[in-house]
């Protein structure tokens, strides 16, 4: 899908985080970020309200925007892949517009948002 700015594919990409990372954990898949990287990330959402709740999804998304993210298949003999914000918007190019419909209408379910992740992270569906 061509035309989509870092906004939006940040607010997309924070929504589908916010509905996927169980199917990320079942397809064997970790996140990793440091404790130092979190706190950075989580101080910076909170540098206008100091006192809102800040999600775990809204922190990791901070954290892709500003420095990428690496990613660990567990089951593939630890497998880690450094994606970069970069790559991110290039991959969302390919993103299926039926997936990021329902995923904006509410009417998308996990798996939805785990193939949108799977998509801006990998370029493609390669996870159940």
């Amino acid at each position: 899908m061509a035309g989509l700015t870092d906004v939006i594919i940040s607010q997309l990409m924070y929504e589908a985080l916010c509905n996927s990372l169980n199917e990320f954990s079942y397809a064997g898949l970790e996140i990793v970020i440091s404790r130092d990287d979190y706190n950075k990330a989580r101080s910076i959402l909170l540098e206008d309200e100091p006192n809102k709740i800040v999600s775990i999804e809204l922190v990791y998304t901070q954290h892709i925007v500003e420095n990428g993210i690496q990613v660990i298949d567990t089951e593939n003999e630890c497998y880690a892949c450094d994606i970069s914000w970069s790559e991110i918007m290039d991959n969302s190019k390919k993103l299926i517009r039926s997936d990021v419909k329902m995923m904006k209408d509410g009417s998308g379910d996990s798996l939805t948002a785990f193939n949108i992740i799977q998509t801006l992270f990998f370029g493609d569906v390669v996870y159940g």
